[in-house]
């Protein structure tokens, strides 16, 4: 079983090109730009970050310097707290340092990468996961219209993968013009364990991957309740002209991150990795499968599909760089854009 955009030859194969050739890698690496260097204050900026780090080094040098330290002559207990109190205050200070240089290291190595239109015939499918009686059909609703909104020259397919195969759901493709999957009544896709698992995301997206992965070249993922922005292709698809180029991943923003405590510390801890450390991963083109993400169908079928493990996205990602492109000989790598690219529901609990 085939859909309809499954454009394939007789052998199962994605056709060529138009031309019949592929342009150089070289010439369609993903460029970057410093992110310092596109500040009006970038001097003073790049002053900051680099005297920040000194500063709290010398401080902590102050406070563990042989002469500043306070030598009592009887011994006994009062050493030995001093001592502790010295040991402390040296760890409290380390980590101080840490928590400062690393973030400016951070800065100084951080990289945006250059936008470039979108190749043309790229097939894109975005698939949104459903589990009846855990997520409201409302908000699978608000998230595949969302999808269908997205602003995309070439074609795209979205579809629900619905867990339980439900008549409700079918009838909510069928009355806004998404496709429809379940794997539900198939018993190789509903294992107890693995990349099947029965009653997982990863387990329904590997069981679509297996049925339709090979009529797309890239896919996105998006969860109930979770809105995609209009330019979330726009801003993603044009990096996969580097072919070396596994995925691409933006921040998702956190609709009630000013709710509970869960959803306000989800956001601060967010907003650290996607506008830092996942641009400064940028300068080793590595950046975490984390956030929104577009992942070319190949590297993940060659990993072996979503890893079958709580974090399954993070996993992934880690999985798809340690292999290499059979095309070009190069390791998979891997590209983050600065731009908010989708807006979802926070956590409404810590265990969440």
């Amino acid at each position: 079983m085939r859909p309809e955009s499954c454009d394939q030859d007789d052998h199962g194969c994605l056709p060529d090109p138009p031309g019949g050739k592929r342009e150089p890698a070289a010439a369609n690496r993903v460029r970057h730009r410093g992110v310092p260097a596109g500040e009006p204050h970038r001097i003073g900026a790049v002053l900051v970050t680099v005297l920040a780090p000194v500063l709290t080094a010398v401080l902590l040098w102050h406070l563990v310097r042989p002469a500043g330290r306070t030598r009592r002559t009887g011994g006994g207990w009062p050493a030995v707290l001093d001592g502790a109190a010295l040991a402390s205050t040296a760890c409290a200070a380390l980590c101080l340092l840490l928590a400062v240089a690393l973030p400016a290291l951070a800065t100084l190595v951080a990289r945006d990468p250059v936008p470039v239109r979108p190749p043309s015939g790229l097939r894109a499918a975005l698939v949104v996961t459903y589990v009846p009686g855990r997520e409201p059909l409302d908000a699978v609703r608000t998230t595949l219209l969302a999808a269908l909104r997205l602003r995309r020259e070439g074609p795209l397919d979205v579809w629900l993968l619905d867990e339980g195969d439900e008549p409700a759901a079918r009838a909510l493709c069928a009355d806004i013009g998404a496709r429809h999957f379940s794997r539900r009544g198939v018993p190789e896709w509903n294992r107890p364990a693995g990349a099947h698992r029965a009653g997982t995301r990863h387990g329904n997206r590997n069981a679509w991957l297996a049925m339709y992965g090979d009529c797309y070249d890239v896919l996105a993922c998006a969860r109930a309740g979770e809105e995609v922005l209009p330019h979330f292709l726009e801003r993603t698809l044009g990096h996969f002209r580097d072919p070396d180029v596994a995925f691409v991943v933006g921040p998702r923003s956190l609709r009630d991150a000013a709710g509970t405590p869960p959803a306000r510390a989800a956001e601060a801890q967010a907003l650290v990795l996607q506008t830092l450390f996942q641009r400064a991963a940028n300068r080793r083109r590595a950046p975490l499968l984390a956030g929104a993400a577009v992942v070319r169908t190949a590297a993940l079928r060659q990993a072996g599909g979503f890893v079958p493990c709580g974090a399954d996205d993070l996993a992934t990602g880690v999985e798809i760089h340690r292999r290499r492109n059979p095309a070009t000989g190069g390791h998979w790598c891997s590209v983050h854009t600065a731009e908010i690219l989708a807006v979802g529901p926070g956590p409404a609990s810590w265990p969440e």
